[in-house]
């Protein structure tokens, strides 16, 4: 039963975004139709009763990609998953203000389920944790991350 409504949600999310990226597909090719016809015509905008639609030049300059291999490092922006062992030893080698300037470019520290699941298993404390084994009955198991 619940296996089916799960099937159920998951096709439905899977409907629900097909119909937003034709949707989306739908907005563009509109926007791309009603540009062509001001700029085909040589007008700068139409006005109706309800919007008016005008061809402008973006506030700023755009950047276009033409080869992203070719792009040097220190032009790019640089996500990586490191695990805090590493990221640790990094930052102790550096000096204070390249340290300072790393950690202040960190936007995202999530807790690393495998590496606390390891230091419980070999009985070491991991502050703000708990490990635990769901029973299939539905049960908890708690197994603290503390030993006395």
């Amino acid at each position: 039963m619940m296996e089916a409504r799960e099937q159920y949600c998951r096709a439905e999310a899977a409907r629900l975004g097909e119909r937003a990226r034709s949707t989306a597909n739908r907005v563009d090719r509109t926007k791309s139709m009603v540009l062509f016809y001001l700029l085909s015509r040589d007008l700068k905008k139409i006005e109706g009763h309800l919007f008016t639609l005008r061809a402008q030049k973006n506030s700023q300059d755009s950047v276009r990609i033409t080869d992203q291999a070719a792009v040097p490092k220190c032009y790019r922006k640089i996500e990586a998953r490191v695990a805090g062992v590493i990221w640790e030893t990094v930052l102790s080698l550096l000096p204070d203000e390249l340290a300072r300037a790393l950690e202040m470019s960190v936007q995202e520290v999530r807790p690393d389920n495998d590496a606390i699941k390891a230091a419980v298993a070999q009985h070491e404390h991991v502050p703000g944790t708990q490990v635990q084994r769901r029973c299939v009955r539905g049960g908890l198991n708690p197994r603290q991350s503390s030993f006395p």
